[in-house]
């Protein structure tokens, strides 16, 4: 049978001691910005993506055992050309490989195209993270460019995989 998940608005009460210590996993971790957060730090950045309207982040939650298992944020928004940057962590590594990566990203897809009428969405991907590559494009992001050395992680020059979705609305020749 298929793992379902369904996507949340994440809230303050989401970030307890558990969803800090994804952000201290070297494994989870290996290809973010954000590492060793405090709880403070996130409810923060959660906080000031509603202030400002620039991005919203949604709590992956696994439906049969209703375990938050991660995290996707669309943004930052470009209202003015109706863009986001689409951003998946999933915290728990026991739920690693087990596609619900790939179904989150579908429905921020959905949630991007239908309820918020965005255009299209972006992300870059450090050359390496072959998961996050996989999940993305079987989502229907496209892999569209690459931009040599751009990451710098742990020191290391990596490239980084421009991928992209559009949204069949505004773009019906994209629709396979």
């Amino acid at each position: 049978m298929a793992e379902t998940i369904f996507l949340r608005p994440l809230t303050a009460e989401d970030i307890d001691e558990t969803y800090v210590s994804w952000f201290r996993d070297e494994q989870v971790t290996a290809f973010l910005e954000a590492r060793n957060i405090s709880r403070e730090d996130a409810i923060a950045h959660l906080e000031a993506g509603r202030i400002d309207n620039s991005y919203v982040v949604y709590a992956i939650i696994h439906a049969q055992s209703g375990i938050h298992v991660g995290n996707i944020k669309l943004g930052p928004v470009n209202w003015k050309h109706r863009f986001a940057d689409c951003v998946t962590v999933i915290g728990r590594r026991d739920f690693w490989g087990r596609g619900i990566a790939t179904t989150a990203i579908r429905e921020a897809i959905r949630i991007a195209f239908d309820d918020l009428d965005l255009r299209r969405l972006t992300a870059s991907i450090a050359d390496g993270n072959d998961g996050s590559v996989r999940a993305y494009t079987r989502a229907g992001f496209q892999i569209e460019g690459r931009l040599a050395g751009q990451w710098l992680i742990d020191g290391q020059a990596r490239d980084s995989i421009l991928i992209g979705c559009l949204n069949p609305r505004y773009f019906p020749e994209a629709e396979s």
